[in-house]
């Protein structure tokens, strides 16, 4: 996959939101802030404004940069996709978010997950 994401030191698992015309282009990262989100605060902006994290194909796999091994994501907003990066430690935080069948899926492409797996200790919500 093209593009480079900067990287973060903070302990904290960090989503980054890509450029959307450069990923559905030329599936680059490109990303579209300068400051990443942690997961939880993603989430809590995600389930706010009701959209919903939407599986993309194995082929969103992540190769290289901060977000080595993690893949990228939709956000159905209402309004069209949005993308986002995810390091494969952000990973455990969308098993409320998908479907079970599509959670696994992204589980089992996630070869991180199945050699060093990573709780997830965020607050639960209420699902939909």
């Amino acid at each position: 996959m093209k593009g480079a994401v900067r990287m973060n030191t903070k302990a904290e698992i960090l989503v980054y939101w890509i450029d959307p015309w450069a990923w559905d282009k030329d599936m680059e990262l490109r990303q579209l802030h300068q400051q990443q989100d942690p997961v939880d605060l993603w989430l809590d902006l995600v389930h706010a404004l009701g959209w919903r994290v939407l599986l993309l194909p194995y082929d969103a796999r992540i190769s290289g940069g901060p977000c080595d091994g993690g893949h990228v994501v939709a956000v159905e907003t209402g309004e069209g996709r949005q993308f986002v990066a995810l390091p494969p430690q952000a990973i455990p935080a969308l098993r409320d978010e998908l479907s079970l069948a599509d959670y696994q899926a992204l589980v089992q492409a996630t070869p991180a997950l199945e050699t060093e797996p990573v709780p997830y200790l965020a607050r639960r919500r209420t699902p939909r």
